[in-house]
């Protein structure tokens, strides 16, 4: 989906199959993927990118209730599973925020439970940085991994190569 200049889109790629798979719009035009994922014992993957509170598209300044809607609607349907549930993506929010805490209210984030190292996504600099002899410095931790209780997390890292992306990827290991 197009937006302006922008390009909206999920994707899930998997080793395992994948059943039930939804894409829901979200109201501000960022897309939700909804998918089973069953390797053996299912789980619901939620794939998110709800919209920032403010920015450059959005002329009337700072208003978290733009994402605050999102998360809302995230959560109402996710909470009702039966499966346990993985949520990840940008989330466009930080750990100090109201959404941040109604979402771990529910869910484990990965990164407190079992990350290490660095834990910012946004900005990479990196293919400004490093031409310059830098390497990449500071920054926000916008992109996350929640899960249910019924989930563990083994390992999570932020990984250094945006591979041209503005937000670096979050690698995580989980158990079922």
């Amino acid at each position: 989906m197009t937006q302006g200049i922008t390009i909206h889109g999920a994707g899930i790629y998997s080793r395992f199959p994948l059943v039930d798979c939804e894409a829901l719009a979200g109201e501000h035009g960022h897309l939700r993927a909804i998918v089973v994922v069953d390797e053996g014992q299912a789980f619901a993957l939620y794939n998110v990118h709800p919209p920032p509170p403010g920015g450059l598209r959005n002329r009337r300044g700072f208003q978290p209730s733009l994402r605050r809607g999102e998360v809302d609607a995230i959560l109402t349907r996710a909470v009702r599973e039966i499966l346990p549930v993985v949520l990840v993506g940008d989330f466009n929010l930080t750990d100090r925020t109201a959404d941040y805490r109604q979402l771990t209210a529910h869910y484990t984030d990965a990164f407190f439970a079992a990350g290490r190292g660095p834990r910012a996504t946004f900005p990479d600099l990196g293919g400004i940085v490093r031409p310059l002899g830098g390497s990449w410095f500071g920054g926000l931790r916008l992109d996350y991994v929640f899960h249910s209780p019924q989930i563990q997390a083994v390992s999570v890292r932020v990984i250094a190569d945006a591979a041209g992306s503005d937000h670096r990827p979050v690698f995580a290991l989980l158990a079922l």
